[in-house]
């Protein structure tokens, strides 16, 4: 079996790279992907909107040698989920990693307002979030080195996919099994906000991850020994 990894706003596939390397170690199929408009793909200029990423999840998904378990982090819970349920075959099952969980007809801003630690600023289409805010949120117990190195790759996030309401039925999304890892020292969503929306999603199980909300660069070995057991085979 195999994992494959979708990043939160203002980043790419490039935070999973102690992740990958560890679960290559394990010899586990894993891929990370950049979302359109992230990292390799930041210069798409067409408006980006969730069923994009969505799909853009959908077709790595199957370019895989099995259905993966899908992991989505922070935003990549929104992303996740309309990807799950545009081809929910595509998929063994979904593990929500400090992340946003949605029930049907929500929208990320709808989730994010209720938490409302994030403060970015607007310009034009995308949303900008400085330097220190990024580090003070995510990265507040991850190693130096990997700080500076984050910071010097977040981008600008496009504002759009975080206004798409995202309809999820029990056929397609519902049909998946859902796994949630809650960060419990996570300065940008609030854990308690993380348990709740994991309990009304009824996730089978909700594993705590003592960390902020970067977990692939704090605690990569960790986290990577918690998604190597969703990939085992009889999982799901």
């Amino acid at each position: 079996m195999g994992i494959l990894l979708v990043h939160g706003a203002w980043h790419g596939a490039w935070c999973w790279g102690p992740v990958l390397a560890d679960l290559e170690s394990r010899r586990i199929e894993a891929l990370a992907i950049d979302l359109p408009g992230h990292g390799a793909r930041s210069a798409t200029t067409d408006p980006i909107r969730l069923a994009d990423y969505a799909a853009a999840v959908i077709e790595a998904g199957r370019s895989m040698s099995a259905p993966p378990v899908l992991v989505g982090h922070s935003m990549g819970g929104m992303v996740i989920s309309a990807a799950a349920e545009g081809d929910p075959g595509a998929f063994k099952s979904l593990i929500y990693l400090a992340a946003f969980l949605p029930r049907t007809g929500e929208a990320l801003a709808t989730l994010a307002a209720q938490d409302g630690r994030v403060n970015g600023r607007l310009e034009g289409d995308k949303i900008v979030l400085e330097s220190e805010e990024a580090r003070r949120l995510f990265y507040q117990d991850c190693p130096s080195e990997l700080v500076d190195w984050a910071l010097s790759k977040i981008q600008p996030q496009p504002i759009s996919p975080a206004l798409d309401p995202l309809e999820l039925t029990p056929e397609r999304w519902g049909r998946l099994r859902r796994d949630y890892i809650v960060c419990s020292n996570d300065q940008a969503i609030r854990p308690e906000f993380q348990r709740s929306m994991a309990a009304r999603a009824n996730c089978e199980s909700i594993i705590e991850l003592e960390c902020g909300h970067s977990p692939f660069l704090a605690c990569p070995a960790e986290l990577c020994s918690i998604l190597a057991r969703g990939a085992a085979p009889g999982q799901g």
